[in-house]
């Protein structure tokens, strides 16, 4: 009897119990899962949010823009790492509750959701990350993964840039995805407007450490064509800062419709920001100044564009071998091969451009103190001709008979020239101006009548003015003038040899020179030179016609 009193007792206990459990799990389940469920829906909305933004704008990982969209993915993160907690607790929840006898079926009921722990999911967003290309030239672009077994072009290039001496990294251009949409803005205040265009390509001429000519052409929303360029030369090694304070100006139209004056006008003194077309990074310890190249972009692989699907950098190197840095030059006079005058049969010449202030003047195609130039020079002379005549003065000494004989009978001579103003009036004029200043040193041989050589020196002070012009890339013709004033008193003291005091020289000179191809490096010119004592009661003259070729030493290429 005291069995079936007993009995029932514990099952109602057991049920009791159980309930009881019940209720917890469903109380501490719920509770979690009302917890959850809005920091879910908030996590949501980011990934939305993150996602329609990506769409609309095409950014990528070498946008400026992307540093916005980081730091909303930095917060969804953050959210999603919120979400994780919440979940493996419930998930521990149910395990223990799970041990305790409540049925996974009731469980989940008390907290449905099922998520994935991991931070990163969904938030990968298939980002249009950049690709890295090496530009070596036209038709010469490889991927930076590229095998070398693999690719024809990679073995090509490789095989090349065995041969090369030396090069530099010079630094990254980075140019925006197909279509990417670039705001329009208008006026000298560049005022934002809701016009929106998108990239096609780009076209860059660098020269003496700047983007001396940019060319940007972009499409509207109908797909017409419309061209932007830069006003002035646009700093290599400033980029960085000055690209985002820096505007492309609207120049033209092509329209498909035929309604260009319409586009034309309504474009008018609108303008684009440089850094939402093209970025530039130099390497570190590698930001000087390159030599003259042309880039376009974007290339293409297999007839597409290397941009369709991302944004595209690309790597500048440059060979900085010797034979790239100097210029070296040997010539002739005809007037040595074909005459008894004292100009040399064989001259040796080596320049180099140094760049002191690359840098324009803001919004100016001016620069000051832009670069020097130091110069040596080696003319083998005839024997027969190569003293300096000397006349006697009095019966113990001599004088020379012209001190021009100084200058034209010098068989070493090295200075410098010092560009101390340059500009351009604008970019479209195809010849600059340069004002210098210039130091020559000049060695001459004076043989006296007890027929022992002594040298004879000359240093000379003065200034000039440099024309270039430019009939192609690859043919122009250069013009200077210059003032010298030769000091001899100071560095000359022969017995028995007066002196020839200081004198005054103007020069001109006047040279062609054309090279084939795209390199300087292997060229020909044709120079006239003139010189005039203009020292006061004075009127010597002589002058030189130079024919020459401008060589380098060894083999080699210019890489870009």
């Amino acid at each position: 009897m005291k069995i079936y009193l007993i009995l029932p007792i514990i099952l109602l206990s057991v049920s009791g119990y159980a309930q009881k459990i019940d209720s917890a799990a469903k109380a501490d389940l719920k509770g979690l899962s009302d917890k959850f469920i809005p920091i879910k829906k908030d996590y949501d909305k980011q990934l939305n949010d993150l996602k329609v933004k990506k769409d609309e704008l095409g950014i990528n990982t070498t946008d400026l823009a992307f540093n916005d969209l980081q730091k909303q993915i930095h917060n969804a993160k953050v959210t999603k790492i919120r979400l994780d907690s919440v979940y493996k607790i419930a998930e521990n929840y149910k395990a223990f509750y799970g041990n305790k006898g409540i049925k996974t079926d009731s469980l989940n009921k008390y907290f449905p959701h099922q998520i994935e722990i991991d931070s990163e999911v969904g938030l990968t967003l298939k980002k249009n990350d950049s690709k890295t290309y090496f530009y070596f030239g036209e038709k010469m672009v490889i991927q930076e993964n590229d095998s070398i077994f693999n690719n024809k072009t990679v073995n090509s290039i490789f095989m090349n840039t065995l041969s090369r001496d030396s090069k530099t990294y010079l630094g990254d251009f980075i140019i925006p995805q197909k279509d990417q949409q670039i705001k329009v803005y208008h006026g000298n205040n560049h005022a934002e407007t809701d016009e929106i265009v998108k990239f096609k390509e780009i076209k860059i001429h660098l020269r003496e450490g700047a983007i001396d000519d940019l060319k940007i052409m972009v499409l509207d929303e109908d797909n017409n064509e419309m061209l932007f360029e830069n006003r002035t030369p646009i700093s290599i090694l400033q980029y960085t800062s000055i690209a985002p304070k820096n505007y492309i100006f609207f120049k033209t139209a092509i329209s498909k419709n035929k309604n260009i004056p319409l586009i034309n006008n309504y474009f008018q003194d609108h303008n684009i920001n440089l850094a939402d077309v093209i970025n530039y990074i130099p390497n570190p310890g590698e930001n000087y100044v390159p030599e003259d190249l042309v880039l376009n972009f974007p290339t293409d692989s297999g007839g597409k564009p290397l941009n369709l699907n991302n944004a595209v950098k690309y790597k500048i190197e440059q060979n900085n071998a010797l034979q790239n840095v100097v210029e070296l030059r040997t010539y002739t006079d005809f007037l040595g091969l074909f005459g008894d005058t004292p100009n040399g049969i064989v001259q040796l010449e080596g320049k180099a451009d140094f760049y002191i202030s690359p840098f324009n003047i803001p919004n100016t195609s001016i620069y000051l103190f832009k670069k020097v130039t130091p110069y040596v020079n080696f003319s083998k002379l005839d024997q027969k001709t190569r003293n300096i005549a000397l006349q006697e003065s009095t019966p113990s000494s001599f004088t020379f008979k012209t001190p021009l004989d100084i200058l034209q009978k010098s068989y070493l001579q090295m200075g410098f020239n010092l560009s101390l103003f340059s500009f351009k009036f604008k970019k479209e004029f195809p010849f600059e101006i340069n004002f210098y200043g210039a130091t020559q040193y000049q060695i001459t041989d004076v043989m006296k009548t007890d027929s022992i050589g002594q040298n004879y020196k000359t240093m000379g002070f003065g200034g000039g003015i440099n024309l270039e012009f430019k009939r192609y890339n690859n043919f122009g013709f250069i013009y200077s003038s210059q003032f010298t004033r030769y000091n001899v008193n100071g560095f000359n003291t022969l017995s028995g040899v007066l002196n020839a005091g200081n004198f005054w020289v103007f020069k001109n000179e006047a040279e062609i020179y054309y090279y084939p191809g795209t390199t300087k490096q292997q060229s020909i010119f044709l120079r006239l030179k003139t010189f005039n004592d203009i020292t006061k009661s004075n009127n010597d003259a002589f002058y030189q016609l130079q024919l020459g070729y401008s060589f380098s030493i060894g083999g080699g290429k210019v890489t870009r």
